[in-house]
This record gives C-alpha cells, sequence and structure tokens, in this order.
C-alpha cells in the first residue's frame, strides 16, 4: 500500500504553534521567576520578620525573624507552638494564649489581624514587637503569614491603637462584660472569648438558631420583641433575660447594644456587651424577699420603723408596734422624732453624728409604762436617720420583778447565820452567799460559774462530796446534818435536791451550819457532866469507904469486944467447949470482915503488904492463888491504892463466886507512871460484852469500871465461854513519898 503524502503545510502550523507554546511557557516561567524573586525578596526583606504558622506551630521563617528572637539556627524556631517567644502575661492583663487565639481568631474572620505584642528572648529579655497575622488558603489549608518588628526603642503613645484596645480590655475585664457582634444580614452572632464563656459556647461564630435553646422559653418572646424593637426602630438594645447554661444552670445576663446602618443607612450590625448578672439578680431578689419580710414583720410583730431627715424631723412612722402607742401609721410625720418618748430624743442626736446605737426607751402611753428595745444607724445614701423598736415591755417589767426578786433573795441569803450555796443540774455554782465566803475563804464572783464538785471540801471521798455526788446523779432524797470539818471549823451540811414542776432534778442547795461553837459548848456540858458524875461517884466512894470504916470499927469495937467478953466469961469446963468454939469462929469472922471492910495495913504499910495480906485470907483449898508483884514503888497516891486493893479485892471475889477456876494469877506492876492490874483464872469464863453507856446496878465489873473511870483509867475483859478470863485495868498515877 502506498504511503499517504503529506501536505505541503502541516509540518509548518504544527511547529509555529509549538514554538508560541514554548515562547509563552518561557514567558509565564521567566514571570513565576520574578515572582518568586519577589516574594523571596519580601520574604526575606532585612527590617521586618516573617513566619509561616501551619497548625499552630512555625514551620517558615526568615533570617531577620532568627535576629530579632536572638536565635542562631532555623532549627530552634521551626516545629515550636506559636507564641513560644513571649511574655506570659501580655500588657492588658491577659495571659498570652487567650490573647494570641483571640487574634488569630480576629485573622481568620476579617483575614488579617494587626496588633503590639510583648515578646520574650531566650536569654530573659522583653520587647514591643508590631504583629501583622495575615490568613492565607492555600490548596484548602490554611496559613498564617505573620510580619513584625521590634518597636521596643518606640513603645505605644498614649492615645494610640494599642493603648486604646488596652484600656478597652481592662475595662471589660474589670465589669466581667464580654462583646458580641450580631450580623443582621446573615443572621450569625460573633462572640469573643468571654461572651463565649458567659453563654458556655465554643464557637466564635453562631447562627440565632444554634442559641435560641440557650435562652429561657419564658424570656424568648421579651428578648425577641426587644431585639426587634432595636433594629426597626434603631433604639439601644437593652434587656435582661435568662440563659440556660449547660453545666451551670439557669444565669441572669444583661445584654446591651448599638445598632450600626451601612452606606444606605440601613441596621447592619448591633454590636454590645454581654455580662453575667446573676449574683446581682439574686443580691436584687434576695433584698425583695427581706424588704418583703420586714414588712410583714412591721403589720404583724411589735415592730416599729422610724426614718428621720438630719434636723430630727420624722420622714417616716410605721409598724404594728405604734399600737401600744396608741398611734396610727405616720401620724407623727413632720414633728421631731422623739416626741411619743421623749427619752429617745439624745440617741436620736448620736444617730444623725454617725453612730450606730442599741439601747432602751422608756415613755408612758395612757399612763402605762412602755420599754421599747431600740436600734438606730444613719443611712449614708438617703441621708436619713433609721430607728428600729420592737415593744420590749413585758420582758423589761419581767426583768425588773426579776431583779427585785434576785436582789431581795441576796438580801436574803446575805443574812443568813448559815453558809448557803446552790448549783445546777451540772454542778455548777449558781449561789455562795457571804457567810459561804467567810467559811470558805473564796469570794463569791470567783466561785459563781465553776463546778462545785470540784471544790476541795466536796470531793467524792468526802461524806459532803458523796452526798453531794448522789443528788447530782438524779437522787432526790436529802441529806441532813452531814458533819465534816473546814478551815479548822466543826461544820454540819444539810443537801436538798432542788427540783422543778414536773419533778424532774433541777440542781442541789447545800446549807453549811458552823457548829464549832456548839461542839465545843456541848464538848464543856459533857465534860462537865462527867467531872459531875465523877464527883458524885468520889463522894459515894468515899461514903462507901467511910460507912465501911464506921463499920467496921463497929464490928470491931463493938460486936468483936462483946464476942471476946462472952467467951472469957464462960466458965473452963467441958461442957461449953462448943460454945468456946462458936465463939473463937465468930471472933475470927468478925476480924476477917472488919479487915475486909477496912484494911488498916493498906493505910500503914502500902499496896504491896495489903494485897500480900488479902491473899493470906483466901481459902486456898478451894484456890490456888498466885501473886506476882513488879517494879511497884513504896507508896502510891492513897485514892490509887484504894482503888487498886478494893479492884483487886473484887476479882478475886468474882473469881471465887462464879468462875469455877482452879488457879488464879494476880500481877501487879508499875510502868512509865501508870499501875497495871491484871488478873487471869482458868475458870468457865462468860460471854463478854461491851460496856454500856449506863451498866447495870451491882456490884462486880459495874463496881470496878466506875472505880476506874473515876481515876481515867482503862479497862478490858477477855473472856469467852469455857476459856477462863482475864482482866486488865490500867491507871495512870505517879508514886509519892510516905507520909
Amino acid at each position: 500500500m502506498p504511503n499517504p503524502t503529506p501536505t505541503a503545510d502541516t509540518p509548518t502550523a504544527e511547529l509555529v504553534r509549538l514554538r508560541a507554546e514554548l515562547a509563552l511557557a518561557r514567558a509565564a516561567q521567566a514571570q513565576a521567576e520574578a515572582r518568586a524573586t519577589y516574594y523571596q525578596q519580601l520574604f526575606e526583606q532585612p527590617r521586618k520578620a516573617v513566619v509561616i504558622v501551619r497548625e499552630g506551630r512555625y514551620t517558615d521563617c526568615n533570617p531577620m525573624a532568627l535576629h530579632l528572637l536572638g536565635l542562631s539556627r532555623r532549627d530552634e524556631l521551626l516545629g515550636r507552638p506559636i507564641g513560644s517567644f513571649s511574655a506570659p502575661t501580655q500588657p492588658d492583663g491577659r495571659a498570652t494564649a487567650v490573647r494570641l487565639a483571640d487574634m488569630l481568631e480576629q485573622a481568620h474572620r476579617l483575614g488579617w489581624a494587626r496588633f503590639s505584642w510583648l515578646g520574650k528572648r531566650p536569654n530573659g529579655e522583653e520587647f514591643w514587637e508590631e504583629m501583622l497575622i495575615t490568613a492565607i488558603w492555600l490548596e484548602g489549608e490554611l496559613l498564617y503569614h505573620i510580619t513584625w518588628e521590634d518597636t521596643s526603642g518606640r513603645q505605644p503613645r498614649p492615645g494610640s491603637s494599642h493603648e486604646s484596645e488596652n484600656r478597652l480590655q481592662l475595662a471589660l475585664a474589670a465589669t466581667a462584660s464580654g462583646v458580641w457582634i450580631s450580623h443582621l444580614p446573615t443572621h450569625k452572632l460573633y462572640c469573643d472569648q468571654r461572651t463565649r464563656q458567659i453563654l458556655g459556647i465554643t464557637e466564635a461564630i453562631s447562627s440565632w438558631e444554634e442559641l435560641q435553646p440557650l435562652v429561657h422559653p419564658e424570656d424568648m418572646a421579651l428578648l425577641h420583641t426587644a431585639f426587634q424593637r432595636s433594629v426597626h426602630q434603631q433604639q439601644p438594645f437593652d434587656i435582661e433575660f435568662r440563659l440556660l447554661h449547660p453545666t451551670e444552670g439557669t444565669r441572669h445576663l444583661m445584654a446591651m447594644g448599638q445598632v450600626q446602618l451601612d452606606g444606605q443607612h440601613q441596621p447592619l450590625r448591633i454590636t454590645g456587651l454581654l455580662r453575667d448578672v446573676t449574683d446581682r439578680h439574686r443580691t436584687r431578689h434576695e433584698l425583695t424577699l427581706k424588704n418583703q419580710l420586714l414588712e410583714r414583720m412591721l403589720q404583724n410583730l411589735p415592730l416599729t420603723l422610724g426614718r428621720f431627715d438630719r434636723q430630727g424631723r420624722l420622714l417616716e412612722l410605721t409598724g404594728a408596734g405604734l399600737r401600744y402607742l396608741h398611734v396610727a401609721d405616720n401620724e407623727g410625720v413632720g414633728q421631731l422624732a422623739g416626741y411619743l418618748i421623749p427619752d429617745m430624743q439624745e440617741h436620736i442626736a448620736q444617730v444623725l453624728a454617725g453612730h450606730t446605737v442599741r439601747f432602751v426607751a422608756r415613755g408612758e402611753a395612757q399612763g402605762e409604762p412602755v420599754y421599747l428595745q431600740c436600734f438606730g444607724f444613719f443611712d449614708e445614701s438617703q441621708q436619713c436617720g433609721v430607728i428600729f423598736s420592737i415593744n420590749a415591755t413585758e420582758s423589761e417589767l419581767s426583768k425588773e420583778r426579776l431583779r427585785t426578786e434576785k436582789e431581795f433573795t441576796e438580801r436574803l441569803l446575805n443574812h443568813s447565820v448559815d453558809a448557803i450555796v446552790a448549783c445546777d443540774a451540772q454542778g455548777r455554782i449558781t449561789a455562795w452567799n457571804r457567810v459561804m465566803e467567810r467559811l470558805s475563804g473564796c469570794a463569791a464572783a470567783t466561785m459563781l460559774g465553776q463546778l462545785l464538785p470540784e471544790f476541795p471540801v466536796f470531793t467524792p471521798d468526802t461524806a459532803q462530796g458523796a452526798a453531794l455526788h448522789r443528788l447530782l446523779a438524779g437522787q432526790l432524797t436529802p441529806h441532813y446534818n452531814v458533819p465534816f470539818h473546814c478551815h479548822d471549823q466543826d461544820c454540819e451540811a444539810n443537801l436538798l435536791p432542788l427540783q422543778l414542776s414536773d419533778g424532774a432534778a433541777h440542781g442541789v442547795l447545800v446549807v453549811i451550819r458552823d457548829v464549832t461553837q456548839r461542839n465545843f459548848l456541848a464538848a464543856q456540858a459533857t465534860q462537865l457532866q462527867l467531872r459531875r458524875q465523877h464527883e458524885i461517884l468520889a463522894a459515894v466512894l468515899e461514903a462507901q469507904e467511910t460507912e465501911r470504916r464506921r463499920i467496921a470499927e463497929s464490928l470491931h469495937n463493938g460486936v468483936g469486944q462483946l464476942l471476946y467478953a462472952a467467951k472469957l466469961s464462960l466458965p473452963p469446963t467441958g461442957e461449953v467447949h462448943g460454945t468456946r468454939s462458936l465463939l473463937e469462929e465468930a471472933i475470927r469472922a468478925t476480924r476477917t470482915i472488919s479487915f475486909e471492910l477496912t484494911p488498916g495495913v493498906l493505910a500503914d504499910f502500902g499496896l504491896k503488904t495489903a494485897l500480900e495480906e488479902l491473899l493470906k485470907r483466901i481459902p486456898h483449898h478451894h484456890l490456888r492463888v498466885q501473886l506476882r508483884m513488879q517494879h511497884l514503888p513504896e507508896r502510891l497516891p492513897a485514892a490509887v491504892e484504894m482503888a487498886a486493893y478494893r479492884t483487886m479485892q473484887e476479882l478475886l471475889n468474882n473469881i471465887l463466886k462464879h468462875s469455877r477456876a482452879s488457879e488464879a494469877t494476880l500481877l501487879v506492876s508499875y510502868q512509865q507512871s501508870t499501875l497495871h492490874l491484871s488478873a487471869e483464872d482458868n475458870g468457865i469464863g462468860f460471854e463478854a460484852a461491851p460496856p454500856t453507856p449506863e451498866p447495870p446496878r451491882g456490884l462486880g465489873l459495874t463496881s470496878i469500871r466506875h472505880r476506874v473511870e473515876l481515876l481515867l483509867g482503862t479497862l478490858t475483859v477477855d473472856s469467852g465461854p469455857g476459856r477462863g478470863t482475864l482482866v486488865c485495868i490500867s491507871l495512870p498515877c505517879s508514886p509519892e513519898g510516905r507520909p
């Protein structure tokens, strides 16, 4: 098959087209290279620092950026978060991160943002920067082109935009306000960081529909009406409404704004401020409630509210307490504030001088006393004085009665001859009279309120303290005449439970009587009675001894002599031998009785000889008696010798008559000015009993006890059935010479 024949102009046309495209490509390349050179020169210009930020980090920079930051290598900057070389806080008081976020947001929203910045180099040196952020979209990715220059040598001047912005930010921070802008054509709302915090949202730009669920349903219509009135009538936007905060519940907000017009004088946007006034609303609500409460109290309680000007004339006088003064509300407006109760005038003057006063005013209403408990102060905001008062007549009259009763009780207590102390159910002292002060040595002022059980006299280890503890524990049985000793004084305590009307224990009343003088007089009376008894006993014993001597002399000189004469008158014949024997026995018996009645040998030769002679007259075929005498002086006082002799004589008689003993031991010794006597037998014994206050009449141990007591001696008896008897006697005495 033959080849096709080409046309003559085909190669030429194609070549021309290719050459044209090549020329265009070269021109485009040259233009691109020129543009690249231009942008390279812009990027690397020596006067300004330039950085590129992608996803919040530095991705490129020029040498000037490194120089201004004080860095030497690119890797010291690239990859670091934006704001790394900045002071922690900017001059407007906001944190660097918050301030930077707002500027990036503005650049994203408007395409650019220009502001002053406080940077910080790695060596710690701070410097001022004038920054320009430009937002660039490159292949769907957002980049930030940032240029800045060091302006440390020319810090912001007063009145500059930077200073104005700082002042605005400081004012917003001081008032806790946020900025919002409502773009009317697009129905979009821009919120700054503080506004978003107040609303509880995260997006800077939101539609109205997205924000409507945050508004309280009951306030939606009110908010819509206010917004429409502001737009259509171009009036300032000012409203308070409730917000349903996502995390903090219902909040109260105040929004204010101003309509801005476009070139055709049509509403374009509303720019305003937003504040959270929840605390103010709560305070206002609480104040309203308090005012309502005060109003109800004034209407229903005996309270009175009076307000007066600086001249002291009433501006307002109201309250249910006026009924007690027989005055209607505001009846005395225009008169002097103290016209009802002149006692208040001095305190009103103090209020007008700026003082806060509390006082009780006394007055009269229709002849009856009236007391008002008052509180007054000066209200600077209203430039008037205020006095609240409550009718305290019943309370004050009760106080007066109580005061009178207390004074009477105190006088009664202080004039008592007894010491009186009272305590409550917890043991705290409530009364302590003057006699108690003298008795204890403690003043009432220091003792009132103290714990009575901790007072030394009433500790639990004492009888009165134990009684007090039982009463405080709930016992209702009184304790009378509890003896104790206090400060060298003998006392008796009467402890009485104090009871309430329902019978419950309320405390303890202690009445203490000083019985020192009474005990002293009683002891003296006892001693006197004992002395009289001793004197009587001594007289009886002396009478007995005298009678015994008389009888003994009569027997010896009368009956004895007659018997002896009768014996001599009998003829010496065997026929009267029996009669003679009887007479001799009668003479011996008479002599024995006479000796026993009055042993003359005791007076002549002393106790030792008298006891030996007494022992000789004991019938030894019935009883073996052993007499031992140790350290016995030659003579003792006559009364002691007589008592010792009669005692031993009586003890021997008791042994012979009652003990059925076969042996007996008598011991007489003298040691340390005391005469000791003892008699022991092996008889049948008896059941010994302690001496009674009034011993039975008769001889025996009773007689011995009387003799021992007369000489202030002691007597002990140790006996028992089947084990004999031991009697021990001690008589105090001193030896004396023979007369």
